[in-house]
């Protein structure tokens, strides 16, 4: 989930990536939607989305509603299933000193009726 969600100068990385990070982030967006529409067609849909994420920096706050924004239309789902959080781990571990970074999420799929 975060590949899409992270913006390239989250990573920092040099500009001559940019191209890479941005056909990456349209592969993933199809993929995603592609399973979304595998999902709806078996008769299902999306019931709850939470997502974690855990990193030290950048702080996510000023970002959150362009990430749900992103997500909510990436989606197409109703913006009250989709939630984002996100922590630090303290500066313990790889995730604490700023080398790595971690996403959680649990969906939860209901059956249309």
């Amino acid at each position: 989930m975060t590949a899409f969600v992270m913006k390239r100068r989250w990573l920092g990385e040099a500009d001559l990536l940019a191209p890479l990070q941005i056909l990456r982030r349209a592969v993933i967006s199809a993929t995603a939607r592609s399973r979304f529409r595998l999902m709806n067609e078996a008769g299902y849909e999306l019931g709850n989305l939470d997502t974690s994420l855990i990193l030290q920096r950048p702080k996510v706050s000023p970002h959150k509603e362009a990430i749900l924004a992103n997500l909510w239309e990436l989606l197409g789902a109703d913006p009250s299933v989709v939630n984002l959080k996100a922590k630090t781990h303290e500066k313990v571990d790889s995730l604490g000193e700023n080398w790595s970074i971690a996403a959680h999420t649990v969906v939860l799929l209901t059956r249309k009726y």
